[in-house]
């Protein structure tokens, strides 16, 4: 399995119809985190971006979910596989012997 950041870029303006389409898009997004898929998310609506890390066997398997998304007809996005990726809300916490 390898991990993959992907960066979507949103619409300029956001119509009723993309908008009526956000519920069902978070709940896949959590649908996905809670099956290990998508390992983070984060949106900056200033930039009009949104930026997932996924784990996939391959980019194929990547470009699936993305279309699966509701949002996807009103979406663009680049995948890149990533080296490493560090996070230091999954590192171990540090014992204490108090």
């Amino acid at each position: 399995m390898n991990e993959y950041l992907i960066e979507i870029r949103l619409p300029e303006i956001f119509s009723e119809q993309f908008i009526s389409l956000i519920p069902m898009q978070r709940e896949m997004v959590n649908k996905l985190m809670l099956q290990g898929i998508i390992v983070s998310y984060a949106l900056s609506l200033e930039s009009r971006k949104l930026w997932l890390t996924m784990i996939a066997d391959s980019e194929d398997s990547v470009i699936r979910h993305i279309h699966s998304f509701p949002v996807f007809e009103f979406i663009n996005f680049a995948i890149n596989k990533l080296t490493f990726h560090n996070n230091a809300g999954l590192a171990l916490p540090q014992i204490s012997l108090n």
